[in-house]
């Protein structure tokens, strides 16, 4: 009989250790004798004791939004040296709004585009309960033709999903920096070059040429999100872009001479400072070569909150086909792609077999593999959130190291 995984608050293994080798009691004070300065600063006399919990640490609004901020790079990193298998974290947000055009997805000549056709396109889903539409607009882009300049126009689709999930496990694991592009104010982002990004969809099959990849940050970055909700006869919409500005100029020597910045826009950041992010399997999900099968692995650990080996989780062909972006497609052609997508789970090691449909949704059965990879996730959580209360209320200035953990716990194709 399979164990239940328990996600308790009281387990060690998903500890973080405090170092207090470094403890400064000039940034502590006790919080019984603490009083109120005319500056709205806290101050004491630091007593003689060493007592972690005894004192409040004194920061400023700055200093508190950094450490909360590099909570984001504080993913998982696996014992062995040359693991496969690494961390990254998602927006479930942001990921589970059907932002691309799916499948075929051609530029469409600027030339060709009559005044009034209708350029942007448009997805219906549904959150809880509610009716929404995602307006994609596309992006502008330049190709060389010979020797003219052609423009088109370009939605972002796949090929940009996994660039983005590129960028994001950079920012996961190399940590995010404030910096202003020019003509902009300073923003939270990552430095990245093209040969890196290069260099990551090589390690996941999925290997671009340069020029492809930089089409596709131009996609990202120009390309935009609305989002509008039709409630009691009125309409409401509120942007979802995920990149506010990119530097994709060339500059330096050799490998260093494509060194980037995109800056994330503020609803990304949001979303990082209040934590509404989750850690996932970055090499597991992303080695899928179908797309849907990446989403519906994606939106498992998302929502499969308490997973375990043998737990079933049921899944809505209709809503999970909407938030992908196919909700125009048959129900026999989604139910066509939903089995599609469940045969790479199965053949991944995360499912045992593609269950059939019943009403059109289908019941998902959890491998050791999926159930441990969710539990990570689970406890990464917990363990994060922890920490950005102790930030908060004053009791800790820096950040523990990352966890490392066996990657023969997630790795086991056997399940």
């Amino acid at each position: 009989m399979s164990e239940h995984i328990d996600f308790s608050d009281n387990g060690d293994e998903f500890r973080f250790s405090d170092d207090e080798s470094n403890f400064d009691k000039k940034k502590y004070v006790e919080k019984d004798n603490a009083h109120k300065n005319n500056d709205g600063t806290t101050t004491s006399e630091v007593s003689s004791s060493t007592e972690h919990s005894s004192y409040i640490i004194q920061l400023t609004d700055k200093e508190r939004e950094a450490l909360q901020m590099d909570l984001f790079s504080l993913v998982d990193e696996a014992q062995e040296e040359n693991s496969i298998q690494r961390y990254s974290n998602a927006i479930g947000d942001i990921d589970m709004v059907p932002r691309y055009i799916r499948g075929k997805n051609p530029p469409l000549l600027a030339s060709d585009v009559k005044v009034d056709q209708e350029i942007i396109c448009k997805n219906e889903y549904k959150v809880n309960g509610n009716d929404l539409v995602c307006e994609i607009h596309p992006a502008t882009i330049m190709r060389k033709e010979g020797e003219k300049t052609v423009s088109y126009l370009m939605y972002p689709g796949d090929r940009e999903e996994v660039i983005e999930r590129v960028l994001f496990m950079i920012a996961s694991n190399n940590g995010l920096e404030k910096k202003a592009i020019p003509g902009s104010s300073p923003r939270y982002g990552v430095y990245f070059s093209l040969y890196q990004i290069r260099e990551e969809l090589k390690k996941i099959g999925k290997t671009k040429p340069y020029d492809v990849i930089r089409e596709s940050l131009i996609v990202l970055r120009d390309s935009k999100n609305r989002i509008s909700q039709s409630k009691n006869g009125k309409s409401i919409t509120i942007t979802n872009d995920v990149i506010a500005d990119a530097a994709l100029e060339t500059t330096g020597t050799g490998r260093a001479k494509d060194r980037c910045f995109i800056s994330f826009s503020d609803y990304v950041v949001e979303q990082i400072f209040k934590l509404n992010y989750q850690q996932y399997s970055f090499d597991s999900v992303l080695s899928h070569k179908g797309a849907l099968a990446r989403f519906l692995h994606s939106y498992l650990c998302w929502n499969w909150r308490n997973s375990y080996e043998g737990a079933t989780y049921k899944i809505e062909t209709e809503k999970i086909m909407a938030s992908f972006g196919k909700s125009q497609l048959t129900m026999a052609q989604k139910r066509r792609d939903i089995r599609e997508a469940l045969g790479l789970l199965v053949k991944s090691g995360h499912i045992p077999s593609v269950p059939y449909a019943n009403k059109n949704c289908y019941t998902i059965t959890a491998k050791k593999k999926l159930a441990s990879e969710i539990k990570l996730s689970m406890q990464k959580q917990l363990g994060l959130k922890r920490i950005s209360a102790q930030i908060e209320e004053g009791k800790r200035d820096t950040l523990p190291a990352a966890r490392r953990f066996n990657g023969s716990l997630v790795n086991n194709n056997n399940g």
